[in-house]
């Protein structure tokens, strides 16, 4: 009876919606938010986050919702594990973890960059340069960034190719990696 009641309650279907969202499962959130929709037509608020919901939907690789996640996974064990491990726990002397990442997590202007053009790092204990991908497509960059967010920053919101395409034509002048000062003075 409580959850029946609940889910006529406004606040409760957004709760459900963003929990849902930040679980990776789309679809979810997107009923959450029909629902708030229908109860609730005239609510501008939450109009605009269904639309907002349906846009995102429309950026993100058409990939079912349980296996959304693989194509990116490939990818980065097939590029990135060497290095940052498997698990995202780095590597001494070659990476830092991306578990536990601040970077990882936050916005995607400074992620983005990172794989782009790759980052010096100024720490002796890491003895490499990560590398450049930029010779991979904006899809497959999104993807890997979506998978290592979904498995080590859950919370993150997810990247769209048109974030990265956008960033890649910011940069495309770009000739040198990063260095951690450089990418610290970029706005997240």
């Amino acid at each position: 009876d409580e959850l029946a009641s609940r889910t006529h309650d406004r606040s409760f279907l957004l709760e459900r919606s963003m929990a849902a969202g930040r679980a990776g499962d789309h679809a979810a959130q997107r009923r959450w938010l029909e629902r708030a929709a229908l109860l609730y037509p005239d609510d501008q608020g939450v109009q605009r986050t269904l639309g907002e919901a349906q846009q995102a939907d429309r950026t993100l690789p058409s990939v079912p919702s349980e296996d959304r996640f693989a194509p990116g996974r490939e990818l980065y064990n097939a590029t990135c594990a060497l290095c940052h491990g498997p698990d995202g726990q780095g590597r001494a002397g070659k990476a830092p973890p991306l578990a536990g990442s601040t970077w990882l997590g936050e916005s995607p202007t400074r992620v983005i960059r990172i794989v782009l053009d790759g980052v010096r790092s100024n720490e002796p204990q890491f003895e490499r340069q990560m590398p450049a991908l930029r010779a991979f497509e904006d899809e497959q960059l999104a993807a890997i960034l979506n998978s290592a967010r979904h498995r080590w920053a859950p919370d993150a919101e997810l990247i769209s190719v048109e974030q990265v395409a956008a960033i890649r034509t910011a940069t495309e002048a770009r000739q040198t990696a990063w260095t951690r000062d450089e990418l610290s003075e970029v706005q997240p």
